[in-house]
């Protein structure tokens, strides 16, 4: 752009706005917070909440505004001409172009150096790390004694004493001291170090006192208590004024109660909560504990089912019941056997009877009878004698061929049938045989020794007039002998457990 004869660049020209904006990010930035004293004028407070007057001296005016996020915890009616201090961030207020103070803080310029020194104080000792969270200890949940220093006739402590007794009686020690001027820091220092190395072991410690003036409250912002608070290897709750104050002891302590009867209330739980949670969890657990109760109940009842199944005594008796059966068997095949034994008797003693050596000299004895009433007729009848002699001849001949026919028929079907019979007795005695072996394996394989040899043992009781096998551990008794058997023998043992 050429004006009158000059070259203007157009991003050497600023709008208004934007000088503005630069003009505030500067004072923001390279001014920022301090702390500026005078007297208030045009003091004004509209409904928003927010406080606007001017801070003056007799040379120069400068706007401040504070705002109602600031100020609602300040309870000094400020009016004009009073002399304050205040402390704030400076600022432009860009629709005027004009700056002003930001206030966050007003103090009454007779505690203003208070102020300051406190301000100071609690930089230093922000920076030194003595007000960082990780440093600070927790307060036990249930103490057993508790620590109190403040003035033994102030109000603070009959607060706590009340608070305490309603919500949770516990044993409460007291350290008198004075808690405003110039001797009271040090009588503050001397409590927390009564506590911190007596033997009276102290769960909590209350450093504190009522409500007063910021004047009366300061020396709560002593350096050596601030760092003897920090040192302090029990917990420490500040409760020093009311809601709206603030000391250093607040900051360093390991927990800042707004009031003393709140730092009653933080330190001990409230014995009606408890009563209540501890019913609530009661029934909770007398459900969970029903519901488990009943559940190992189910799962005894199924183990005590399974160790019946599995009990090494039903299996013996049901071994024994297979033996008993098996025997019975072996006694019907032995039963079976003996008949068929006594049939083979019977039977030889019929081929006895009809072997041809008998049945021969049975017709020996017959034709030898029928000789001599032959020999008797013939001499009787001497003239026959000739055709007597040839007949019998005759006959003795045919006898004789028909007897060594039969005698040859005889002994072949004898031969026949004894290879026969010898050969079905043999195989017959050989199945039984076989049998009865099996039977015998099967009848060793369900003994009980065998049981026993697998490392199960069977107890008996030894009462004087019998022994009786024991079954539950209801049947013995502390004293009581048993007998224990085992595969390879017996042993007694008493019982003494």
């Amino acid at each position: 752009m050429l004006f009158y004869g000059f070259m203007i660049e157009n991003e050497d020209v600023f709008s208004v706005s934007e000088l503005t904006l630069h003009i505030k990010n500067l004072l923001e930035n390279q001014v920022g917070e301090l702390y500026v004293e005078g007297e208030i004028s045009n003091y004004v407070k509209p409904n928003s909440g927010h406080i606007y007057f001017s801070l003056k001296d007799d040379k120069a005016l400068i706007k401040c505004v504070y705002f109602a996020g600031y100020n609602r915890f300040f309870k000094i009616a400020l009016k004009n001409g009073d002399r304050v201090i205040v402390f704030g961030k400076l600022s432009v207020y860009e629709r005027d172009g004009q700056y002003q103070l930001v206030v966050s803080k007003v103090i009454p310029s007779g505690v203003g150096a208070l102020q300051i020194e406190f301000e100071k104080l609690k930089k230093k000792l922000n920076e030194e790390g003595l007000f960082d969270n990780k440093f600070k200890k927790v307060l036990p949940k249930f103490p057993k004694r508790i620590g109190i220093i403040t003035s033994e006739t102030g109000a603070a402590i009959q607060d706590i004493l009340n608070v305490l007794n309603r919500r949770y009686p516990v044993e409460v020690l007291l350290y008198p001291c004075i808690v405003q001027g110039k001797e009271a820091p040090s009588t503050l220092i001397a409590g927390i170090k009564y506590f911190n190395n007596c033997n009276l072991s102290v769960d909590v410690i209350i450093i504190g006192r009522g409500g007063g003036s910021y004047e009366d409250l300061f020396c709560f912002n002593d350096e050596l208590l601030a760092r003897e608070i920090y040192a302090c290897n029990i917990p420490i709750v500040s409760a020093v004024g009311h809601e709206i104050d603030f000391t250093i002891s607040d900051f360093v302590a390991d927990v800042r109660a707004a009031t003393p009867s709140v730092a009653a209330e933080l330190v001990v739980p409230d014995k009606n909560e408890l009563l209540q949670e501890l019913h609530r969890k009661k029934q909770t657990l007398d459900i969970l504990l029903s519901k488990n109760i009943q559940g190992y109940a189910n799962i005894i009842l199924r183990y005590e089912k399974r160790l019946k199944e599995l009990n090494p005594l039903n299996l013996i008796y049901r071994y024994q019941q297979y033996v008993d059966n098996y025997t019975i068997k072996i006694s019907r095949f032995l039963g079976r056997f003996q008949d068929i034994k006594k049939r083979y008797q019977n039977l030889a003693y019929t081929f006895l009877k009809l072997h041809p050596s008998f049945v021969l000299d049975k017709k020996k004895h017959k034709i030898k009878l029928e000789c001599n009433n032959l020999k008797y007729a013939f001499n009787n009848a001497y003239r026959f004698e000739a055709l007597i002699i040839k007949r019998n001849e005759y006959l003795i001949s045919n006898f004789m061929h028909k007897y060594n026919k039969i005698t040859e028929s005889y002994q072949y079907k004898l031969l026949t049938n004894q290879r026969q019979l010898d050969y079905l007795m043999s195989n017959k005695l050989d199945i039984l045989t076989k049998t009865l072996e099996q039977k015998q394996l099967l009848l060793d394989s369900l003994s009980p020794k065998n049981i026993l040899a697998k490392g199960f043992s069977i107890i008996e009781k030894d009462n004087i007039l019998n022994r009786n096998i024991v079954k539950s551990i209801k049947q013995i008794n502390k004293d009581d002998k048993i007998i224990i058997n085992l595969k390879d023998g017996k042993c007694s043992a008493v019982i003494k457990d």
